[in-house]
């Protein structure tokens, strides 16, 4: 979710809502789902449990716990934005010709790439790139949907706050991507680097409780539980525990995709009604819509990996660039949500 919520990050009906939600409302309890599942989905408090199972129950736990990321959780994070998109007549009937206009280079890209190098691999660099920003835009931008009714920052502190917010995430990917670097003086300077940038995210996380005046409200809930999480990662990176990496990195993943699900599930209970064609009338199940997307669209591509693999690749591919574009369009403010 390349850049979801890039500048104030909420759809513009989705937005009136939370702001109608948050008056006489205590922030402390304002959910986009509900307790439990704003807590499992987008909080992701049960993070810690997937790095402790990752770490002290063996490689074949991990190797399932991949299976059921890659294809039931991930997978369908990407492709469900195509849906969510081509299925809202109001965006098709706004935008459409530009949507389509996105989709034909993206597909264009993996068939050119495929054609002179016969692999995908240049262009899984600027995937891995692009992901990068993605995942640090779409956390910051979920934490600033909670942080709506929460407080009032200044201008300037938004603005601070979110380029260190998604700094922070940006580099501690870096640092897990150039991890086995054989560069003995590079590593020995980021790792004081290291110790600057949890320092930062301590001042943002103790700025943010100040400004909140010690609430424990569901935006501080959040960023607790991602900072929590790329701190961690950040450390064992510093101390070089390539498996703790992993589990950590895992844990992300899941994070970033269930997360995007949840947020997903919420914008289309808010459509339930609404003049968005296909899409209102599929809001009324929305979490069992969401849901019964990614068990299809997990088995379908499983299917399609052990039988197609080349064509799945290059379609899966071609989708990733798709969701990143769309996710910088469609969450805007006054995008047509």
């Amino acid at each position: 979710m390349s850049t979801l919520l890039l500048s104030t990050p909420v759809p513009a009906d989705v937005a009136s809502s939370i702001g109608a939600a948050s008056e006489g409302q205590h922030p402390r309890r304002k959910w986009l789902l509900s307790p439990v599942a704003d807590l499992l989905l987008i909080l992701n408090v049960a993070w810690p449990l997937v790095v402790w199972l990752l770490v002290f129950a063996g490689m074949s736990i991990h190797q399932e716990t991949l299976f059921w990321q890659v294809y039931f959780v991930t997978t369908p994070h990407r492709w469900i934005t195509l849906a969510y998109v081509f299925l809202d007549r109001q965006q098709m009937r706004a935008r459409g010709p530009l949507l389509i206009g996105i989709v034909l280079p993206a597909l264009a890209a993996c068939g050119a790439a495929t054609w002179a190098t016969g692999t995908l691999t240049c262009l899984l660099t600027v995937d891995y790139l692009w992901n990068v920003w993605h995942f640090a835009a779409q956390h910051h931008g979920i934490y600033r949907i909670y942080s709506r009714g929460a407080d009032r920052p200044s201008r300037i502190t938004l603005s601070i706050e979110r380029w260190a917010f998604r700094g922070i995430v940006v580099y501690v990917s870096a640092r897990v991507a150039g991890g086995t670097w054989a560069w003995p003086q590079l590593d020995q300077a980021l790792r004081q680097v290291d110790w600057m940038v949890l320092g930062v995210a301590a001042a943002l996380l103790v700025s943010v409780i100040a400004r909140q005046r010690f609430q424990v409200t569901t935006s501080l809930g959040y960023l607790v539980s991602v900072f929590s999480l790329y701190g961690g990662m950040l450390l064992a990176v510093n101390q070089q525990r390539p498996s703790l990496v992993l589990a950590f990195a895992t844990a992300a993943a899941l994070f970033h995709a269930l997360e995007y699900l949840g947020v997903v599930t919420w914008s289309l209970q808010k459509k339930s009604g609404t003049e968005h064609g296909w899409l209102s009338r599929l809001a009324v199940q929305a979490g069992g819509i969401v849901v019964a997307f990614a068990l299809v669209l997990g088995c379908g591509a499983w299917l399609m990996e052990n039988y197609w693999s080349g064509g799945w690749l290059f379609l899966n591919v071609a989708a990733a660039f798709t969701h990143y574009a769309f996710d910088g369009l469609i969450w805007r403010r006054g995008g047509g949500h």
